[in-house]
């Protein structure tokens, strides 16, 4: 699609990878009860949306009692941090609740350390495949819009 609309990426997209361990067995129910809970309402999704600039964002259970959040963005990671913190930092500040060694809360009121923690934590992927490399989540949804429009 992107092809054949003539359209060149130049964003950059990267990985954000968090591995967060819970305080402990019960935290680490507490947490997957919060994000479910969450989850169902739909508030992740839209808090996520407004951010405007993930492709894709999840959290995993993982084994040890240690909760994955991983992501991929578009473009400076000290800007979508900020972004992230004003949109969705909310998630966060419960997580952190249940989690060791927490970055400290709020996060809006403590940005500049929730960065430096993000950026501590942040793991590098082993390999990192693009379908659309340089497209941003604007210009994809962009496409998929116009596509829509020339098809009805």
């Amino acid at each position: 699609m992107a092809a054949a609309a003539g359209v060149e990426g130049r964003t950059q997209l990267l990985p954000f990878l968090v591995i967060l361990p819970a305080r402990g067995r019960v935290a680490f129910a507490e947490m997957q009860l919060i994000l479910r809970t969450m989850a169902m309402t739909g508030k992740v999704d839209r808090d996520m949306t407004s951010v405007g600039t993930p492709h894709f964002a999840q959290f995993v259970p993982l084994e040890d009692q240690q909760l994955g959040f991983f992501t991929v963005y578009d473009g400076a990671f000290d800007k979508y941090i900020m972004d992230f913190t004003r949109n969705i930092g909310e998630v966060f500040d419960v997580i952190f609740k249940f989690t060791k060694d927490p970055p400290p809360s709020p996060c809006r009121k403590h940005v500049q350390e929730f960065i430096d923690f993000a950026a501590g934590s942040s793991r590098a992927p082993i390999g990192f495949y693009q379908a659309y490399p340089g497209l941003s989540n604007q210009d994809i949804k962009a496409l998929i819009a116009d596509s829509g429009t020339k098809a009805a």
